[in-house]
């Protein structure tokens, strides 16, 4: 489900007028951009009926992609794991949507290094989108790189490339539509 604009609050705000709304999410960072701008939104609609589930990484899978790859009784396993969101985390969720809103890399990179945050995989998240900025050496971003080196190491494909690429992030990063993107704008000149 995708919502934009008024239909996007009308969807979150027929939500906040439920017993409880609770949120999914992993680690990875389109996951954690999505949930502070949920949590500063729901901190002034149902900060009392809010909570969270955010896991990167589960028992039964060596490497976690995502929830996307449990099975169905691994989901509701973790209904009862769930946790009220902290007025802490409302809080970091908000100043989290400042900071990034702001496109300031050192604002960023400063509140990224933020160890104690309420929102665990948040800092770490935010590191990798840095990592996307174009290298003081090279002028290229993380996944350019990547990219490169894994053609450069033999992958003949855009198929063949992106798994191989994938096995060098901590956690997911980009789909294999992001990576074809990134790829074909550097192959156009267009990235450095």
């Amino acid at each position: 489900l995708v919502v934009e604009g008024e239909e996007a609050d009308d969807v979150l705000a027929s939500a906040a007028r439920e017993d409880e709304v609770v949120l999914w999410f992993e680690a990875d960072l389109f996951d954690q951009s999505i949930l502070i701008h949920l949590l500063d939104r729901l901190a002034e609609l149902a900060p009392d009926r809010t909570s969270l589930i955010c896991i990167g990484s589960h028992p039964a899978h060596h490497r976690f992609i995502g929830l996307g790859q449990l099975e169905v009784k691994e989901i509701g396993d973790l209904f009862p794991t769930r946790v009220p969101v902290t007025p802490d985390q409302f809080s970091t969720a908000r100043e989290a949507v400042r900071v990034f809103g702001s496109g300031d890399p050192e604002a960023i990179w400063s509140f990224a290094l933020s160890e104690s945050s309420p929102l665990e995989f948040l800092g770490d998240a935010l590191r990798r989108w840095l990592a996307e900025f174009p290298s003081v050496q090279n002028g290229l971003g993380m996944t350019e790189s990547m990219g490169l080196r894994t053609f450069s190491a033999g992958a003949d494909t855009l198929r063949d490339a992106f798994p191989i690429v994938q096995r060098f992030e901590t956690r997911p990063w980009m789909g294999d539509t992001g990576f074809y993107e990134s790829m074909r704008l550097l192959a156009l000149g267009l990235i450095a």
